[in-house]
């Protein structure tokens, strides 16, 4: 896991800050950095990035998180062995030992043990086809010097950042926005149409331009080949738009490979040369990725490092669960608790690694995970993003799936369900509100907004901006807008900053795309059964996982106090930032007005959402963050 920067452009000047753009990531690779200049000659520098020279076409950044094969035989930018090709990389291959062994057969000779070299042998062998042959995560910038073009590429679902800008004379690219704002060639400048559709809809990263207008994220499982022209062209490599035909399975037969597919996910992504721990939650996810990882792990490897967010109030506390987990697996336990003093003192660093506003504080939960994991010397963390879309997990796909029973006259499977649900489902179920998007449009319209607090300009952007959210969709359908668009773009991107604001490799298990092409093919009824999610995984994990945890009937998650904080300690803040007269966000919303409306929800007298002040104070928080015009 690491950093890259690239300027493409023969203008010396942008060349240059190759440097400043790799510095301004050097959270994500504590562990080396790397620099090249690629003219008539390729310049390598460590420290410093060589100066540019005219004739100078191509630079290439490189910040190191040593994972596999530690030695400085890993360093980057890599060179093919006949220095013709270069590549500066961030993730990891983890089929990458299947892969080198294929390629020795092939002929080719390895220099290290790195997945880095697989990559660029792979690359060399079967050209833009090896993106389709690597299980992994990454994205990356490699050089072709026998065609002299740049190649672009990005892992499946997106699980690492690749963003990219334009000027006249450049293009330069980035793990993080930080890097491209460091090359000089794009201001921060609001993106409107983002930042609204943030306000309406509570949605970030559903799209592929960013909240700084002119930066944009090159499409998960995509390449794109760039000449001297500069065009990035998106190419797809990998596509889960369109599910095929259901696979004719029943339960039980699907219980047996789902336990296949989610034991060799968890094995391949144990490949590493440190340490490696796992985020427990106490939910069924991260229970069933702690479980399925010490059992595979060696006897040798010592107890599994395992870390929790936890919280003196009851209602957002879960270490009871995961001490069912802890004690069978006989874990060496973290817990952090995450306060509301901790979360205004880190807010702006939180904002600064995020680089794009977050819907809740829910997130800094992770944050402090990651931190204690830095300071525990457990450099990869296992996560388990992706198996709430994957399993239909979410308390909305139940209520789809009934309306999809009642569309197709299944009365008889319908009473079924709704009997089970009352008796064994989920008792949040009923919380209506957490999903008031989804909502018929003239109910939503009765439920309090930011609407009524726009001004003109802000209003014409607010009715401007229409997402659909999938209307009468089949529940496939529902899973792969939620995979590729609503849901896990940004629990992916959360996930990335959060993890290498501390230096840690994040991996998820449940996002190895042959399990999510496999769950996705799935008839609902595998997916939601008797009442309850996830019914394929519940079975399929039956002794591996305790009982007590396969069987919860509520669901949580790493959660935080957002809604007292608001109430308390984050109260000066969120007041003075709707009182201040240089509030960045006039020209689109009446900060008095807010304001009076949040004070009178403090005294029990306004029925407005929460959530929808903490928005609209984090984007103003950030703008002023970012100097953003």
């Amino acid at each position: 896991m690491c950093g890259i920067a690239g300027v493409y452009s023969r203008n010396l000047e942008v060349l240059s800050r190759i440097q400043a753009m790799t510095k301004v990531q050097s959270h994500r690779g504590p562990d080396g950095m790397g620099h090249l200049l690629l003219g008539e000659q390729a310049r390598l520098g460590e420290r410093s990035a060589p100066v540019a020279q005219t004739g100078d076409w191509l630079a290439l950044g490189h910040r190191r998180l040593a994972i596999v094969d530690c030695t400085p035989a890993g360093a980057q930018p890599m060179a093919s062995a006949d220095r013709r090709d270069w590549i500066s990389y961030n993730g990891e291959i983890y089929n990458y030992l299947e892969l080198r062994d294929e390629l020795v057969g092939l002929g080719f000779n390895f220099r290290s043990g790195t997945d880095t070299e697989v990559i660029l042998c792979a690359y060399r062998a079967w050209g833009l086809g090896c993106f389709e042959r690597f299980n992994g995560m990454w994205a990356l910038a490699l050089w072709d010097g026998e065609r002299r073009r740049l190649v672009l590429s990005r892992d499946r679902l997106g699980v690492k950042p690749l963003f990219y800008a334009q000027s006249a004379d450049a293009l330069v690219f980035s793990s993080e926005i930080k890097g491209i704002l460091a090359s000089g060639c794009v201001k921060a400048t609001l993106n409107r149409d983002v930042a609204v559709d943030y306000l309406k809809w509570s949605m970030v990263n559903h799209r592929h331009d960013s909240f700084f207008a002119g930066i944009q994220s090159l499409p998960p499982g995509h390449y794109a080949v760039v000449d001297d022209t500069l065009q990035v062209r998106p190419e797809p490599f990998w596509s889960l738009e369109r599910p095929g035909a259901e696979t004719a399975i029943d339960i039980s037969e699907a219980s047996v490979r789902f336990a296949e597919l989610f034991r060799d996910s968890v094995k391949l992504r144990l490949r590493s040369d440190v340490p490696v721990g796992s985020c427990l939650s106490g939910g069924l996810d991260s229970s069933a990725i702690v479980c399925q990882a010490d059992e595979l792990r060696p006897v040798a490897a010592g107890a599994l490092h395992t870390f929790n967010a936890a919280s003196e109030d009851p209602r957002f506390d879960e270490r009871s669960w995961c001490a069912l987990v802890n004690q069978s697996v006989d874990a060496a336990a973290h817990h952090v608790f995450p306060s509301g003093e901790e979360f205004d003192k880190d807010l702006d660093a939180l904002i600064w690694h995020q680089e794009e506003p977050f819907t809740s504080a829910s997130i800094y939960a992770q944050w402090a995970i990651m931190r204690e994991a830095r300071a525990n010397n457990i450099p990869v963390l296992l996560d388990g993003q992706g198996a709430d879309e994957g399993l239909c997990g979410y308390r909305k796909f139940y209520l789809f799936y009934l309306g999809d029973l009642i569309r197709r006259r299944r009365i008889g499977r319908l009473l079924s369900e709704v009997y089970s649900l009352v008796v064994r489902g989920d008792r949040g179920m009923l919380r209506w509100r957490e999903g008031a998007r989804y909502l018929p449009a003239f109910l939503r319209g009765r439920t309090p907004s930011l609407s009524a607090f726009l001004t003109s300009s802000g209003k014409a952007l607010w009715d401007r901006s229409q997402l659909s959210l999938g209307g009468r969709t089949s529940i496939a359908e529902r899973q792969v807008m939620d995979l590729t668009k609503f849901s896990v773009p940004s629990l992916l991107r959360y996930e990335d900053r959060n993890s290498m604001a501390w230096s840690i490799e994040s991996r998820v298990p449940f996002l190895d795309y042959r399990l999510v092409e496999w769950l996705v093919s799935l008839p609902a009824e595998v997916k939601l059964a008797g009442g309850q999610t996830k019914a394929v995984m519940r079975q399929a994990l039956r002794g591996l996982v305790p009982d007590a945890i396969l069987d919860r009937r509520d669901k949580m998650g790493f959660v935080t106090a957002q809604e007292v904080w608001m109430r308390d300690t984050l109260r000066p803040a969120i007041e003075h930032c709707f009182s201040d007269p240089d509030f960045p966000l006039a020209d689109l919303v009446n900060p008095a007005a807010v304001l009076q409306e949040y004070r009178a929800w403090l005294q029990g007298k306004s029925r407005f959402p929460q959530r929808d002040f903490f928005r609209l104070f984090l984007l103003a928080r950030w703008v002023t963050r970012f100097d953003v015009k």
